[in-house]
């Protein structure tokens, strides 16, 4: 049970990082969440499903988080539309776009397909029970599914940290303090919020794309409410 919460932590926790980056960073209030989450997850299920391998599909969800974040992005630079209202107008069109990538279902199974969780299983656990053993613990074969993720967040922290003490990085943080300042030095905030608002539903759309794996389906209503959660 500790477990099995300990691993989805971690994977929700990758949507976090996304989510940090628009409210904290930006301090762009961004609603697309609701929609490139599970949109994340749609992709990933319906490729899986298609015979696709599922690093294919991985990739596939980040280009469509990045798209989905860049539409909100465009929506609010463009059209002079309140970022709150842009978030909510595109995660609005994404309940239908999320529909029609399943196929025209709510929802898409694929338990019983090759997932990233059974190349883990396969190449992690023997090792993982081996030293449960040699320790004298229970064989659990969650752990080495927990170790991976610990991983995978840990290189997506270490990534974004590096990215924020870029010159971009840093422009995007003073954007976040004081538009005003950045936009007198000469720096594109436009170029700024397009980037920065895709990055983060590009990180939000993996994470539902690893949560569709975990729990075995994509479905329609897997970003309600995700941001509170």
């Amino acid at each position: 049970m500790l477990e099995g919460i300990l691993l989805e932590g971690f994977i929700y926790g990758i949507m976090a990082l996304g989510v940090f980056i628009t409210f904290r960073i930006l301090d762009f209030p961004d609603m697309t969440v609701d929609g490139s989450f599970p949109m994340g997850a749609a992709i990933v299920a319906a490729m899986i499903t298609n015979g696709f391998h599922y690093t294919t599909a991985l990739i596939a969800a980040i280009a469509g988080g990045l798209a989905a974040g860049g539409v909100t992005a465009l929506i609010h630079i463009k059209l002079k539309i309140h970022n709150l209202l842009a978030g909510i107008l595109t995660f609005t069109m994404l309940y239908s776009v999320n529909i029609r990538i399943m196929g025209n279902k709510a929802n898409q199974a694929i338990i019983g397909k090759y997932t990233l969780f059974t190349w883990i299983h396969n190449s992690f656990d023997g090792f993982v029970t081996y030293i449960q053993k040699l320790f004298g613990a229970a064989p659990n074969t969650t752990v080495s599914e927990i170790l991976f993720f610990l991983v995978v967040i840990a290189a997506v922290k270490f990534l974004l940290d590096i990215f924020f003490h870029t010159e971009m990085g840093l422009a995007m943080i003073s954007m976040g303090d004081n538009p005003k300042m950045v936009i007198s030095l000469g720096i594109n905030d436009s170029a700024m919020k397009l980037i920065g608002v895709s990055l983060a539903n590009g990180l939000v759309a993996l994470s539902g794309g690893f949560a569709a794996m975990f729990i075995g389906f994509g479905d329609i209503n897997l970003g309600q409410g995700i941001i509170i959660s």
